[in-house]
Parts: structure tokens; sequence; C-alpha cells
């Protein structure tokens, strides 16, 4: 018997009206933050939490102008072979 499993990636880049998450010491340091979650229907257990690493680096950001953008990656081995539905 085979057990199949199916290894991604992740990555998002976001942009955002500015809630001072980002400032010029954060850029290009990853914050570990749990306003920033993934969520997968269909896994095992059920709406599964994909919360490893969850958290952003912010990428940039202008508070004049408030708005900064972040960027998340993060691996994840699916159990089985799905249908998943991640967001």
């Amino acid at each position: 018997m085979f057990i199949i499993t199916l290894k991604v990636e992740f990555t998002a880049k976001l942009g955002w009206a500015t809630e001072a998450k980002c400032n010029s010491t954060l850029v290009n340091v990853f914050q570990n933050r749990t306003d920033a979650e993934w969520k997968c229907e269909n896994c095992v257990p059920p709406d599964l939490q994909l919360n490893l690493n969850s958290g952003f680096t912010c990428t940039g950001y202008n508070s004049l102008q408030k708005w900064e953008r972040t960027e998340s990656t993060f691996r994840y081995t699916m159990p089985g072979t799905g249908p998943y539905n991640v967001s």
C-alpha cells in the first residue's frame, strides 16, 4: 500500500493600507503573526489551519502615503491527493 503525499510551496505578496505593521526597522524582517493565516478546506482534520510560519516579511512601506507590502512563503505536505481549497 502506498501513501500519497503532496508537498506544496505557498507564496503570497500583499499590499495593505498601512496598519503600522511595517516600519524602517522591520523591512526584510519576518514577523510571526497570527493575523496572516492560511486555511485549508478538505484537509484532515477538517478546516486545518496552515499556520506553520504564520506571518509575513515586510518588503516595503510608506508612512506618508499609508501603504505597506508584505510577503509570506512556507512549505506544507498535504495529507493525500485532495482536492483541497487553500485560502
